[in-house]
């Protein structure tokens, strides 16, 4: 059992509840994870957690990292927070911490993706650089060590994720989740600079090639436990290495044109619109009753067959999908009839009572 701190638990984890409460058990669990790492920090004097709870009606960031000439910058903790990913501090730096219960190879799992959307001003080939660690103290005994507890310390393992990147518009990768290292030896809340894919077909330098003005989403997932990110660098050219230099600004996307992307847009418009009638000067009120009529019982008749050829030509012009079909009878149709004559009684010229029975039927 983890002792709660003395004081107020303080970090940024954020995390959003689902409507369904069939889901709520896994969110719990991030929320224990959050709370145990919160107490480890607190023991070995990094600070403690706080948690912040997003419902939903909340707003959503749909800005976007913007480079400039040809440099992006990201701040790992500039992505929200999902599944085992949390925030700390290692090295006196913000970092994202990947705290699972075990490490994930071979696996490329979205629900532990940390994700930054972006787009750049110059078309080339861009290089990674990720400045990353490794947190023994929340490592299991496999992945610290050989042969369990017993074995040595791995230097292999706490310093890896895997990095794709993906063209927004298309939802396609344009470069596969692959694992990217960082050489960390042996040790322990230490950042270094990570340079390198690994997979089947070798060690590589890590690059992709990217279009200006295109909208891409990079994406980091967990593979390591106790891998520890502070920030990403892509650039157009050799792998910067620079822990200094400034996150890239967010900017809103332009709104596209619809009518530009699409010359069928307008004349869809155009159809959709039912003409309006011209006023022709009379201000009676009874005018606007007895046209309601003249379609309430236009509504009535087609129930049993009949109705308006044209008016169901202009229902099929404007209404793009009518959704499911309900079943609609005469007693549902008259029942607009009461509260219709509430109101003529009190704008129509009173009449003898048997006249409105009559009209009521």
């Amino acid at each position: 059992m983890i002792d709660a701190p003395s004081r107020p638990i303080l970090s940024d984890f954020r995390h959003s509840f689902p409507s369904s409460t069939n889901a709520l058990e896994p969110d719990f669990r991030h929320i224990r994870n959050v709370f145990e790492q919160s107490c480890n920090d607190r023991q070995s004097g990094v600070g403690g957690i706080e948690i912040e709870l997003l419902t939903e009606g909340d707003t959503v960031d749909t800005t976007m990292f913007t480079g400039k000439d040809g440099l992006l910058v990201f701040e790992a903790e500039s992505a929200k927070t999902e599944g085992y990913w949390t925030k700390t501090n290692v090295d006196g730096e913000r970092v994202m911490l990947w705290n699972a219960p075990k490490s994930n190879y071979g696996k490329v799992d979205e629900d532990e993706t940390l994700s930054y959307d972006f787009t750049t001003d110059e078309s080339g080939r861009y290089s990674f650089a990720l400045h990353s660690g490794r947190v023994k103290s929340v490592m299991n005994g496999s992945d610290r060590y050989h042969n369990g507890v017993d074995g040595a310390e791995r230097t292999d393992t706490g310093n890896d994720a895997y990095v794709g990147v993906v063209d927004v518009e298309t939802g396609e990768y344009i470069k596969e989740p692959t694992k990217l290292y960082t050489g960390l030896g042996s040790a322990d809340r230490d950042l270094k600079w990570g340079t390198t894919f690994e997979d089947s077909s070798g060690h590589y330098s890590a690059t992709v090639d990217l279009e200006a003005g295109k909208e891409y989403r990079l994406e980091v997932t967990g593979r390591s436990d106790g891998y520890a990110l502070d920030r990403i660098t892509l650039n157009k050219g050799t792998a910067l290495r620079d822990d200094e230099v400034a996150e890239s600004v967010k900017s809103s996307p332009t709104p596209e044109d619809p009518a530009a992307a699409d010359p069928t847009y307008v004349a869809a418009q155009e159809e959709s619109i039912e003409p309006v009638e011209e006023d022709d000067g009379d201000d009676s009120m009874f005018s606007s009753f007895f046209g309601f009529f003249d379609g309430f019982f236009d509504s009535i008749a087609s129930l049993f067959g009949g109705g308006n050829d044209d008016d169901e030509a202009v229902a099929e012009t404007t209404q793009d999908d009518p959704g499911p079909t309900e079943r609609v009878t005469v007693a549902d149709t008259l029942s607009w009839v009461l509260p219709v004559t509430e109101i003529l009684d009190d704008t129509m010229p009173t009449g003898d009572d048997e006249e409105e029975e009559e009209f009521v039927v």
